[in-house]
């Protein structure tokens, strides 16, 4: 009898044990990994100016009642209030991480911060240069044309905005060559406010540039301006002098540009004299 019952003792206290060495198990990775608070995103991809609200939910009753606080390691990038709200700024990358006051708890979301519309506006409009002589009968404009020194040549640049929005302060400047001399109160800006053209009170066309305004889709507007030929640093030959007329818009850095061009033959060069080796003449008399 005494032997059963130690039996029945020893099997008892085997599986005390066994049951304490679970309870004082380590907890699973899968349970480490089980998040206190969660967001809605936790990647997302924005444009500038958009905004977005993330929400989070703390799956802990005893950590509900607690303040979240909301931040931004790039509030250049996109900014985050203490609401949830994000604001994109500016193109780039930014994580967001909001924390459970008081406690190490915390969850993050990255935010990729895109410029579709600058992409858009970049590409979306077109610059013709175009160029004829001043008093020539033949008014059609054309790419190119040729001039001698003292003659006059007009330049045209059509900006046109091929694009489905508005494009704002559409800037226009022109580089000019050597040898092409922009004549001093020239420049006129067609469109469909001035159908026969407005003086411009300034010749930073060939400077820093013009703005000439607001251009809704489809439009489109004619720069013009008046350059002499002169000479230089002509030599002899054929030069062909490239004018660039260009635009940019909303203030971007892209430049969209075009050029065309002045052909002025000179008098052909002479040929260089050559000397022969070992001339010989009559009178030699070595």
């Amino acid at each position: 009898m005494r032997k059963g019952l130690n039996q029945l003792f020893a099997a008892f206290a085997i599986t005390t044990l066994c049951v304490t060495s679970v309870n004082l198990a380590p907890i699973s990775a899968a349970q480490a990994a089980s998040p206190v608070i969660k967001l809605n995103y936790a990647k997302k991809s924005m444009n500038v100016g958009d905004k977005l609200t993330l929400k989070a939910t703390i799956t802990k009753k005893t950590l509900k009642s607690k303040k979240l606080v909301w931040k931004s390691n790039k509030a250049s990038i996109a900014s985050i209030t203490q609401k949830g709200v994000i604001k994109a700024k500016k193109e780039g990358v930014a994580k967001i991480t909001v924390t459970i006051k008081g406690t190490e708890h915390k969850a993050s979301c990255s935010i990729n911060v895109q410029d579709t519309k600058k992409a858009d506006e970049e590409i979306l409009f077109t610059v013709e240069t175009s160029v004829r002589k001043v008093g020539d009968t033949d008014k059609t404009w054309k790419k190119e044309v040729d001039a001698k020194i003292g003659d006059k040549v007009e330049f045209q640049i059509n900006y046109k905005n091929i694009s489905d929005a508005t494009q704002t302060d559409v800037a226009i400047n022109d580089i000019l060559p050597s040898n092409l001399r922009y004549i001093n109160g020239t420049t006129k800006v067609y469109n469909s406010t001035y159908p026969k053209g407005f003086l411009v009170d300034s010749n930073e066309v060939v400077g820093e540039g013009i703005r000439i305004g607001t251009y809704d889709p489809g439009a489109n507007a004619l720069i013009r301006f008046q350059a002499e030929v002169v000479n230089d640093n002509f030599t002899c030959g054929k030069f062909v002098l490239h004018n660039w007329g260009r635009a940019t818009v909303n203030k971007n850095n892209k430049v969209v540009q075009d050029s065309a061009a002045v052909n002025v033959q000179l008098a052909t060069c002479p040929d260089l004299a050559v000397e022969p080796e070992n001339l010989v003449t009559t009178d030699d008399k070595s």
